[in-house]
């Protein structure tokens, strides 16, 4: 009797390691985000023609920098500081959402034409 119950004790605790060690559902952070590319852009410099957003060209004003996709949509960035230096050019970046129009900013680089 004494065996069963270590035996079911062993079997419970090594249930509950693994669900401990499961990722949490948000595939964007447990993946470190996704493959995304676009144009970043000064909020203040952001164009809207239509239901699109695009960057006005020769624009220098300042602002946060926003991240506007491939279908114009405008997205603001969380770490500004990760994404300042490449303001006003096309990249591509390995990004989590953060809400509907929030993003984290894991990894950047400009993109190649």
């Amino acid at each position: 009797m004494k065996r069963t119950a270590w035996l079911l004790i062993a079997v419970l605790c090594s249930a509950a390691l693994l669900y401990a060690s499961e990722p949490t559902g948000d595939k964007d952070e447990a993946g470190k985000g996704k493959q995304m590319s676009g144009w970043l852009c000064s909020s203040k410099c952001v164009a809207n023609t239509g239901s699109k957003a695009s960057c006005k060209k020769g624009c220098s004003e300042g602002g946060d920098v926003v991240f506007i996709d491939s279908k114009g949509a405008v997205m603001k960035i969380e770490n500004q500081d990760k994404v300042m230096s490449m303001a006003g050019k096309k990249v591509k970046m390995k990004a989590a959402m953060k809400g509907t129009d929030m993003m984290y900013v894991y990894e950047i680089a400009p993109a190649t034409y």
